[in-house]
């Protein structure tokens, strides 16, 4: 499983920890998978509210379409399933 450590100079970027209780969703842009061609891939997770939506974390890199499927199941994993 992929360790989300926050790295300014790197991909992942988190504002707030997992809380367990709390309800999260992801949403993807998966730049159709291109590792070349400078087309990055962005998830923004949401930590959902009555009111609100949350942004409380990110990943915005360059990554194979097949890796961004299994990198979106473990950050979904690592926020309570969403």
């Amino acid at each position: 499983m992929t360790h989300f450590t926050p790295n300014p100079a790197g991909p992942f970027q988190r504002w707030e920890d997992p809380v367990d209780g709390e309800e999260y969703v992801i949403g993807v842009d998966p730049a159709m998978g291109r590792t070349s061609g400078g087309d990055h891939t962005c998830f923004q997770v949401f930590k959902t509210t009555m009111s609100a939506f949350v942004h409380v974390a990110q990943w915005y890199g360059i990554i194979q379409a097949g890796e961004a499927g299994e990198l979106g199941a473990e950050l979904g994993s690592y926020y309570s399933h969403a």
